[in-house]
């Protein structure tokens, strides 16, 4: 008899076992395409960085750019560091803490730049 957490359970979980949908890869084009997600993390990141993070722009170039790369090597070791404790995280986990955590938190996010946006910009 399957339990009742089993059926609950993401589709794709028996192939993610293997490989997920590089079964079929080995060798060079397996490495290619890792490598292609991992420049894609470290390019997200960079983005992340530059964007959301701009603290220290009054540094000297040599320490901005130090600062820079501090600031993407934390982001990439946060972002391994959520893929590796989320891996095998069910579906009905994942809308549990979406609706009791990720929401609310959305909700006040946007309550507060409003807050602020009327306090400063009159």
């Amino acid at each position: 008899m399957i339990s009742r957490k089993r059926r609950l359970d993401i589709p794709e979980a028996e192939t993610e076992i293997v490989a997920g949908s590089f079964t079929e890869y080995s060798g060079k084009l397996l490495a290619f395409f890792r490598l292609s997600i991992d420049v894609e993390m470290v390019v997200g990141a960079s983005l992340l960085a530059a964007v959301f993070f701009p603290f220290g722009l009054g540094l000297t170039p040599v320490l901005g750019f130090i600062l820079y790369i501090a600031k993407v090597l934390f982001i990439v070791s946060l972002i391994s560091f959520l893929r590796t404790v989320l891996a095998r995280m069910r579906l009905d986990q994942m809308i549990t803490l979406c609706w009791k955590y990720f929401a609310p938190l959305a909700f006040l996010q946007v309550i507060i730049n409003l807050i602020l946006k009327g306090a400063f910009f009159k």
